[in-house]
């Protein structure tokens, strides 16, 4: 494409941002006032261009490894237009290798595509396919990514591209396109191939996903469907007969507003929770400036990481006996010595609130013992206890319904001691 092309592109899409885009802001000094107003009063620093597990400068996949993205999928759909762009960049990179002028217009065209995908998304991002959990921020980082690419990535790349250089003959891909003098890719052959980059990546990520819950499958299949007393004059099946409490729902959190919340207010930490129901992945990067001179000393990109595993408890449960869950706890991964993490999970037996959804006044607690003496109700692996996992049955009980109808929940809780934390809320329902 010729360079007066995209500059007419360039202009059209300024055009459109500034006085056609619906819940944009409409003018350039209004949107940099508030970016310099987030970044230095807010305390959003270094964090300001990143969202969910793609958005942002050297973040993609939930990583911030240079030659290779995450593992983690996009938060939703603004999420996966940062994610299709990411690949953009890694195939512009491995396209222009050996000319970096052709490197800068692949990432020019890059740009372009991403602000049309954001400028695409409904205005509200509760309609989004998926939605977005938190809208509100959503719709900030949607307004910075389709006014600020075009006021600053675009004019860097093009800048890039006008700088002469020279084509490395010993690079292969390099020595094609100098050779056969093929013509770049146009916006829409790239596209085709960021679409097939992301695909290939979403195609592995369930892959990944399927072989780990084989494997949990696998470690734990006594545990299947809930988890029975050893004694089989324990264990209730659904032709039992008598009061008990069925279970008729469960409600997850997810724990990443809070995350996120807590990331926009303090550039230094960074907190990324992975849940699924039974599982809960919870990690913490410190991304503040390196110091090596301390004792402990603080380097930047140094992380720890807890995981919790839980098995669901039974789909009916008979009052005041013993029911068992298994609980884990564990070391996932650190790189440094620091910083510390206190790895925690624990089960509560809670009321519930009118709305039927709302935990209450707890009624009791999981134990790891048949007694319910309270050995442990924190089940962690921790730098109290130098990062030991816990890997154990525990038990508790369920009180007796005063009606048909009435509602009790157990709740698991897994938390990294700081800003990190899910739960998921068991609801049983009284059944005379």
């Amino acid at each position: 494409m010729k360079r007066y092309r995209k500059w007419a592109q360039w202009l059209l899409t300024l055009f459109a941002l500034l006085y056609l885009a619906p819940g944009i802001a409409q003018t350039q000094s209004g949107f940099w006032g508030r970016l310099t107003f987030d970044t230095v009063i807010a305390g959003e620093g270094e964090t300001r261009f990143r969202y969910g597990n793609w958005y942002g400068p050297g973040w993609w996949g939930g990583s911030e490894m240079d030659k290779q993205a995450g593992a983690l999928p996009p938060i939703d759909a603004l999420d996966r237009v940062a994610q299709k762009h990411d690949f953009g960049y890694e195939i512009a990179e491995k396209l222009g290798r050996g000319n970096k002028r052709l490197e800068a217009h692949y990432k020019a065209l890059a740009d372009v595509i991403a602000v049309r995908d954001s400028l695409a998304l409904d205005s509200d991002p509760r309609r989004w396919d998926p939605p977005a959990k938190y809208p509100t921020l959503a719709r900030k980082y949607r307004e910075r990514i389709a006014l600020g690419f075009p006021n600053y990535q675009q004019r860097l790349n093009e800048l890039k591209s006008a700088i002469p250089s020279r084509v490395d003959p010993s690079h292969p891909e390099a020595l094609e396109w100098y050779v056969d003098r093929k013509p770049p890719l146009d916006e829409n052959q790239l596209e085709a191939l960021m679409k097939q980059r992301v695909d290939e990546w979403n195609q592995a990520y369930q892959k990944r996903q399927a072989n780990k819950q084989t494997r949990e499958d696998g470690k734990l299949p006594e545990w299947s469907g809930g988890a029975p007393l050893d004694s089989a004059d324990n264990a209730m099946t659904a032709q039992s007969k008598g009061a008990h409490w069925k279970l008729i729902t469960n409600i997850d959190d997810d724990g990443r507003q809070r995350a996120e919340t807590a990331n926009a207010k303090n550039p230094l930490w960074r907190t990324t929770v992975e849940y699924s129901r039974g599982s809960s992945d919870i990690k913490l990067t410190y991304l503040g400036n390196s110091d090596t001179s301390r004792k402990i000393p603080q380097i930047r990109g140094a992380s720890i990481a807890m995981r919790m595993n839980w098995t669901s408890p039974p789909q009916m449960i008979p009052p005041d006996r013993p029911v068992a869950m298994k609980v884990a706890v564990a070391l996932a991964g650190r790189s440094h010595a620091w910083p510390p993490m206190n790895g925690k999970a624990f089960v509560q037996v809670v009321r519930i609130d009118k709305d039927g959804k709302t935990p209450g006044q707890e009624l009791g607690r999981f134990y790891n013992n048949t007694q319910g003496k309270p050995v442990a109700w924190w089940f962690e692996s921790s730098a109290a206890n130098n990062y030991q996992s816990f890997d154990e049955t525990v038990y508790g009980t369920l009180p007796k319904g005063s009606k048909k109808g009435d509602l009790v929940g157990i709740r698991v809780t897994a938390s990294n001691g700081g800003n990190g934390s899910t739960s998921t809320l068991y609801i049983y329902q009284w059944l005379p």
